[in-house]
């Protein structure tokens, strides 16, 4: 039977003050007895104790059946005025939504302040760039992490360095396919350049043959299944008007898609029920002026674009999420669309007060969002929600 996690009941008493030293809030040290539930009532549920210490902007990753959550940043004794920043973490944990536990995993080799990652099989791959950190009033004085590619393999519990991506100019984000990576560039501002293919069995790096958009700013690509979708705004961007390609591995061919009438300004899609999805509610200067819209869904299966059903014209409570799964995905509006039936949910915060930095994370059948700072104070709490389709 599964167990799951005792409801949240917090209230925000605390404020945001500047201090020598930083504050931080843990999760209680005696947790409640967890319920068993088959399908837990929707809402907010408070994750046991974690752990790991409180930090931000953490990277969170869905294996299928746990969530890692590695890395991240120390706080900052006076956040962004401070020239010093202290070095990145380079532990992490697992958490398992079914068994309601965390354990923790091996250290990475390096520190991981900042990584593009995807889970491909039984592997978490990270594209971890050059890092600085320390004094940064000047090169001299700062500390330099270099860059790395890595594997962690998720059955063993270990890390190991592959093969570095070639070139001076690292791609900007990892995808995974049935059986390699994509690495590809956001944006060509400073000329274009490759996307790229890694093999896990050879261990090599390939280029992707060049897809039919040009030079493009605001990229995306999406996995689905069968093709790589790719989604960008043609080089110099003027209009700001979105384009379209898929690439078929099998046939080692790129097609170009129907244009999708979208302003490219808020660039990130996801693969849910079958369409790929831009949840962006935010209205472009073009479709204040009668132009285009911002979000969308694509359907391969008749290569046509649909608008978003029925979107919400305010804004939710938690706001700045911008997370998607297998069949809901999550606008930085502060909404969630179940694409299956097309209905949104305003999206509630888990407790009072402001909340930033922390790592999201569609798991299987709910979000789960942990640690970042909460009022000012860090914290290395962890939350789920489950949606009312779950």
């Amino acid at each position: 039977m599964r167990r799951w996690l005792a409801p949240l009941v917090i209230a925000a008493t605390v404020g945001c003050t500047q201090t020598d030293t930083v504050p931080v809030i843990r999760s209680a040290d005696v947790e409640r007895p967890l319920p068993e539930a088959e399908a837990p009532e929707p809402g907010w549920y408070r994750l046991p104790t974690s752990p790991l210490s409180p930090r931000q902007n953490a990277n969170a990753f869905w294996t299928g059946t746990e969530v890692l959550i590695v890395g991240g940043r120390r706080p900052f004794p006076c956040f962004e005025e401070c020239a010093f920043e202290p070095p990145p973490f380079r532990d992490g944990a697992a958490f398992d939504p079914a068994a309601g536990e965390w354990r923790r995993i091996a250290k990475a080799p390096i520190r991981l302040g900042y990584a593009q990652g995807a889970v491909l099989g039984e592997t978490l791959y990270l594209l971890v760039p050059e890092y600085y950190f320390g004094w940064l009033v000047s090169d001299d004085e700062a500390r330099r992490e270099p860059p790395a590619f890595l594997a962690y393999d998720i059955s063993t519990d270990e890390w190991r360095d592959l093969p570095q991506p070639p070139g001076r100019r690292w791609p900007s984000y990892l995808i995974a396919t049935e059986d390699r990576l994509i690495g590809y560039a956001e944006s060509h501002d400073r000329g274009r350049r490759p996307d790229l293919v890694f093999d896990p069995s050879t261990e090599a790096w390939t280029r992707l043959p060049a897809d039919p958009l040009g030079r493009a700013y605001d990229r995306s690509m999406v996995w689905t299944g069968s093709e790589l979708v790719l989604i960008g705004v043609p080089y110099p961007g003027e209009p700001w008007i979105a384009r379209a390609a898929a690439f078929d591995p099998a046939a080692d061919r790129w097609r170009t898609l129907p244009d999708p009438g979208i302003s490219g300004l808020d660039p990130v899609w996801f693969w849910s029920s079958g369409r790929v999805v831009n949840p962006s509610l935010d209205l472009s200067e073009e479709e204040r002026d009668g132009g285009s819209r911002v979000g969308a869904m694509f359907d391969p299966a008749t290569s046509s674009w649909e608008p978003l059903p029925d979107p919400p014209s305010d804004y939710g409570p938690y706001q700045d999420l911008l997370v998607g799964g297998d069949e809901v995905v999550v606008s930085t509006s502060g909404w969630a669309l179940h694409v299956p039936s097309g209905t949104w949910e305003r999206l509630t915060r888990p407790f009072e007060g402001l909340y930033a930095n922390e790592a999201s994370v569609w798991a299987g059948d709910r979000l789960v969002v942990w640690g970042g700072h909460r009022d000012g104070r860090f914290v290395n709490q962890g939350w789920a929600w489950v949606p009312p389709w779950a």
